[in-house]
C-alpha cells in the first residue's frame, strides 16, 4: 500500500489508487478474478472496481483504487484477497494501518518560568479527543524532565499546568514543553504549535508568596506588641501634640501697650455719666517710636450746666479743647481753686 496514502488515511476521504496487482490466465482457461478488501474490525473497504476478466493465455495488470473511503479513527489491519472463478485464492495481502482524524488541534499557547513553570494549552475540536490520552512533557537540556497526563476533552476550560520549582535548574537552561496524544490522535491540524522552548529564569528574590506574607505580618505584630508592653512605644501626650508658642510670638500678637496718658484718660472716662450722645471726635495721642500709633475715641459730655463733679470735669475738658492754642487769661492754680469752690 502506498505510504503517502496511509498517512492521509482518515484525515480526508480517499479516492485514489493504493495498490497494483498482475493477473495471468492459464493456457486453456479464461480467468475471472474478484477482489475483496476488509478491515480487521469487519468493515468493508469500498473499491472503485472489484472484478476483472483475463482471456486464456493472457495477463493483465490491475490498479486497486479506493472509492471515497473515510474510516473512523483507529488502528486496524487491512486484508486484501483476490479469488478466481473457482474460489481459489490468487493473492492475499495484509497490512496494519492507522486512520486519523482531522478538524482538531492542541498546542502550547503559553510557556513561562520564574522559579515555578507555567504551561498553557490551547485546544480546537477537542470533543473528538474524548477517548484519547494526551501527555505534556517538560524537559531541559541538562537532563531534568517531568510528564503530566492532561485531560483535554472533559475540562470546562483549556488546561493550565503549574509546575513547582524543581530546584535543579539553573538560569538560562533551555527547557522545552511538548504535548501529544496517543494514536490515532498523534497528528493534529497544526504540528507547529505542539512544542515550545524558553530559557529558564529563577524566582525573583524580591517576590513574596502569600504564605510568606502571612508569616511576615504575624512576626511584625508580635514585635510591635512586645515593644508596646516594654515601654518602647507610647502615644504622644495631648499637651505635647500642639505647637508651643514662644514668648516672642505672645508679645508680638498682644498688640501695642498703651501709654500712661492713655490709661489715665480711659480711667477718667469711666467716671463720666453720659446723658446724651453727641458726634464724637477722635484724638491722636503721640507715642514713642517703639510703640505703634493708636487712636483713642473720646466721648464729650453735653454742654448743659451740670454741677456734679463729673459735669464740672466735662466742662473743664471742653474748655481746654476750645482754648488749646490760646494762652489762658489766668493762672491754672486760680482756675482750679475756682473750679473746686475754694
Amino acid at each position: 500500500m502506498d505510504p503517502e496514502t496511509i498517512t492521509k488515511l482518515g484525515t480526508e476521504p480517499l479516492d485514489e489508487i493504493f495498490g497494483t496487482c498482475e493477473l495471468v490466465a492459464g493456457d486453456d482457461d479464461d480467468l475471472r478474478a474478484v477482489i475483496t478488501a476488509i478491515t480487521s474490525n469487519g468493515k468493508l473497504i469500498p473499491l472503485d472496481e472489484t472484478s476483472w476478466f483475463v482471456p486464456a493465455g493472457g495477463n493483465r495488470t490491475i490498479d486497486i483504487a479506493l472509492d471515497n473511503w473515510d474510516p473512523a479513527p483507529g488502528e486496524f489491519v487491512i486484508s486484501i484477497v483476490i479469488l478466481d472463478q473457482y474460489g481459489r485464492t490468487l493473492s492475499q495481502n495484509e497490512e496494519a494501518v492507522t486512520a486519523r482524524e482531522s478538524g482538531w488541534n492542541i498546542g502550547i499557547s503559553s510557556f513561562s518560568s520564574e522559579g515555578s513553570i507555567t504551561v498553557g494549552i490551547n485546544r480546537v475540536g477537542y470533543e473528538l479527543l474524548d477517548a484519547s490520552i494526551c501527555r505534556l512533557t517538560v524537559e531541559s537540556d541538562s537532563g531534568w524532565s517531568i510528564e503530566y497526563i492532561v485531560d483535554v476533552a472533559n475540562s470546562d476550560f483549556a488546561p493550565i499546568i503549574f509546575i513547582e520549582d524543581p530546584g535543579v535548574l539553573r538560569k538560562d537552561d533551555k527547557i522545552t514543553a511538548s504535548i501529544a496524544c496517543a494514536t490515532p490522535f498523534d497528528i493534529d491540524d497544526n504540528p507547529d504549535d505542539d512544542s515550545k522552548s524558553i530559557y529558564y529564569q529563577p524566582e525573583n528574590i524580591l517576590s513574596v508568596s502569600s504564605s510568606d506574607a502571612g508569616w511576615i505580618v504575624g512576626i511584625a505584630s508580635v514585635i510591635l506588641a512586645l515593644a508596646w508592653f516594654g515601654g518602647l512605644i507610647r502615644p504622644q501626650d495631648e499637651h505635647d501634640s500642639g505647637p508651643t508658642s514662644s514668648p516672642d510670638q505672645t508679645s508680638s500678637s498682644a498688640g501695642p501697650t498703651p501709654s500712661s496718658d492713655e490709661v489715665e484718660v480711659i480711667e477718667q472716662e469711666e467716671d463720666i455719666s453720659l446723658e446724651k450722645i453727641e458726634p464724637v471726635t477722635s484724638e491722636v495721642i503721640p507715642v514713642e517710636d517703639e510703640v505703634l500709633p493708636s487712636t483713642i475715641e473720646v466721648f464729650e459730655a453735653p454742654e448743659s450746666a451740670d454741677v456734679s463733679p463729673s459735669g464740672r470735669l466735662a466742662s473743664l475738658r471742653s474748655e481746654l479743647d476750645d482754648t488749646e492754642d490760646v494762652e489762658p487769661s489766668e493762672p491754672l492754680e486760680d482756675r482750679m481753686n475756682r473750679f473746686f469752690g475754694n
